[in-house]
């Protein structure tokens, strides 16, 4: 005789968990243009690259912007990710590797370099598109976030430019109580 079979408690399944904290989409606040010795700000420039409108600045050959974005992450809070966005494509025929990015902080008009990447290059107006670069191995006290630049830097030699609609970073963190501060 086959004894009664019990039946087999489905497995419950257990969520993922997301993570929890406050993000950030930080707007670009002001850049520096190396070719026009000037920031965009003074040139009445910024809104250039802070809307995905296909209004671009132009990043000449050999030169770089640097951008900076708003102190608004606590002091006290913790960082759980950091990720830099630069919507951007390249006059067909530029040179390979032409495209770098780098975060680092300090003045705007010569930052500090923290990390630097060679970005693939999208060739033509066609090839256009949002580019996501994970910082947060590098950018990850609130400190380094609100002092945070990016730069964009073509370090192309045939005179072709890059296109860039728009840069912005989001930022993920918890807690955090006190307004944020920059230490000298």
């Amino acid at each position: 005789q086959i004894p009664p079979t019990t039946p087999t408690p489905t497995p419950t399944p257990t969520p993922t968990p997301t993570p929890t904290g406050t993000s950030l989409k930080l707007q670009v606040t002001d850049a520096w243009d190396q070719k026009n010795q000037k920031t965009l700000a003074s040139d009445q420039k910024v809104y250039l690259v802070r809307n995905s409108d296909n209004d671009r600045l132009d990043l000449e050959s050999g030169k770089f912007l640097s951008f900076q974005f708003p102190q608004n992450v606590p002091a006290d809070a913790s960082i759980q990710s950091v990720k830099v966005y630069v919507e951007h494509y390249e006059e067909e025929g530029i040179s390979p590797n032409s495209v770098q990015f780098e975060v680092g902080g300090g003045a705007l008009k010569t930052p500090t370099t923290l990390a630097k990447q060679s970005m693939s290059v999208l060739s033509g107006e066609s090839s256009e598109r949002t580019v996501e670069w994970d910082m947060t191995s590098t950018i990850n006290t609130p400190a380094l976030v609100n002092d945070l630049k990016v730069v964009v830097r073509n370090t192309g030699t045939n005179g072709k430019k890059i296109k860039i609609d728009r840069v912005y970073v989001v930022v993920t963190y918890s807690g955090g109580t006190s307004s944020s501060t920059l230490s000298p």
